[in-house]
C-alpha cells in the first residue's frame, strides 16, 4: 500500500513495518523482522509508540539475543515508561544493563521481575551474580538461597555461565560484610573458633 507523508500516510507505514515484522518473527526470521522493528524504532511519533509496543519488545529480545544491547536498550526502554508491572521489558532492561556492565542500574529492572505472581530463579541468579560482582557477598548468598528455593525448577545455563566468568580468587568468603554501613564489624567477628 502507499504511503505519503500526511500523517495518516505516515501512521500506515508504521502500522505495515508493525505487522510485516510480526510476520516475520512469527514465520522464524528473525533478521527480516529485525529490519523491520528497526525501521518501526525510527520512523514512528512518540505519540503512537503505545500503539506498537508489541514490535518493541521484540526487537528489544532480538536485539539482546544478536547482542546489540544499545539497541535492546532503546526498545526496552520504550515499553517502560512507567513503574508498572511488566515482566518481560524489565527482565529484558535488567540483562541489557547487565551485559552493558552497569550493574547498578540493572538491579531496580530485575527486582521489579520479583514482584510478579511466578517463580522465575533466573532473576534471582542473575541478583546474585550483580552482587557477588559489587562485592556484596551477603545479599548475593541470599540471592543465590531465593533463586535454588524450587529445586525443580532449574536456572538457565546462561546464569551459570555468568557466574564461571568470575574469578573466585577475586571473590572473598566474609559473608557478613557486605559493604552495608549500618553492620559494623568487631574484633569479635575475627576471633578464630
Amino acid at each position: 500500500m502507499p504511503t505519503d507523508n500526511s500523517v495518516y500516510g505516515k501512521l500506515k507505514r508504521c502500522y505495515q513495518l508493525h505487522i510485516n515484522g510480526s510476520v516475520e518473527y512469527s514465520r522464524g526470521r528473525c533478521d527480516e523482522a529485525l529490519k523491520y522493528f528497526q525501521e518501526l524504532l525510527s520512523v514512528v511519533d512518540p505519540m503512537d509508540i503505545v500503539l506498537f509496543k508489541l514490535s518493541f519488545l521484540r526487537l528489544g529480545q532480538l536485539a539482546l539475543q544478536r547482542k546489540q544491547y544499545e539497541l535492546a536498550e532503546k526498545a526496552f526502554n520504550i515499553c517502560l515508561p512507567t513503574r508498572r508491572k511488566n515482566f518481560i521489558a524489565n527482565y529484558g532492561m535488567g540483562l541489557t544493563l547487565y551485559h552493558l556492565n552497569r550493574l547498578e542500574e540493572a538491579i531496580p529492572y530485575l527486582s521489579r521481575c520479583t514482584e510478579v505472581d511466578i517463580f522465575i530463579p533466573d532473576v534471582w541468579g542473575y541478583l546474585a551474580t550483580i552482587n557477588l560482582r559489587l562485592s556484596r557477598n551477603k545479599t548475593a548468598l541470599e540471592c543465590w538461597k531465593v533463586a535454588k528455593l524450587y529445586p525443580e525448577v532449574s536456572i538457565s545455563k546462561s546464569v551459570y555461565a555468568e557466574l564461571d566468568k568470575i574469578q573466585y580468587s577475586d571473590v572473598h568468603l566474609l559473608v557478613d560484610d557486605d559493604g552495608n554501613p549500618t553492620e559494623k564489624m568487631t574484633k569479635m567477628d575475627f576471633i578464630p573458633l
